[in-house]
């Protein structure tokens, strides 16, 4: 039988620990919130505690894939090919790629868990540790693509068209 935990402590000891790891100020407001309006929930199984934590590792490897893609963008502008280079090299150094608990968990939050696959990028490895790895590396990579595009999308879409300054007010 699983052991029940009061909501209200559980969440803050879970923002506690947040706070020590760094996580973002609008993260540990969240967590702070729950925590306020929890009281009235007495009885809290373990098993909703681990789909609590995997949320929390869900948002910090977002948080990581989205501040990596904008740096990316920053470093590389518009080329490409740069941006698909720094991806490469950024997924193939990250905590959640080279860790075999951390890949794991990456593969537990991205969006593109088969990306290995669609790539046809072939065998594995030899080991459960290197399989791990590198489907986290082909997801993390693909998820960094993708953050990618749209931020140099966004970027395109807010520069000015050719001729066109920002501050001049258009003729009629």
């Amino acid at each position: 039988m699983a052991k029940k935990q009061n909501l209200h402590d559980m969440l803050q000891v879970v923002a506690d620990v947040a706070e020590e790891q760094g996580a973002s100020e609008a993260f540990l407001e969240h967590l702070r919130w729950m925590a306020q309006r929890s009281h009235h929930v007495k009885n809290f199984e373990n098993d909703d505690l681990v789909q609590l934590a995997l949320g929390i590792k869900e948002c910090e490897y977002r948080e990581f894939i989205d501040s990596a893609a904008k740096g990316i963008v920053d470093e590389a502008g518009d080329d490409e090919e740069a941006a698909q280079e720094r991806a490469s090299e950024t997924a193939d150094g990250a905590h959640c790629v080279i860790y075999t608990h951390e890949a794991i968990l990456t593969l537990l939050s991205t969006r593109n868990e088969e990306a290995w696959f669609d790539q046809g990028l072939g065998e594995l490895g030899d080991s459960f540790g290197e399989a791990v790895t590198r489907l986290a590396f082909a997801a993390v990579e693909q998820d960094l693509l993708e953050d990618i595009s749209e931020e140099m999308e966004r970027r395109a879409d807010e520069e000015p068209e050719d001729g066109e300054d920002e501050d001049e007010e258009p003729e009629e």
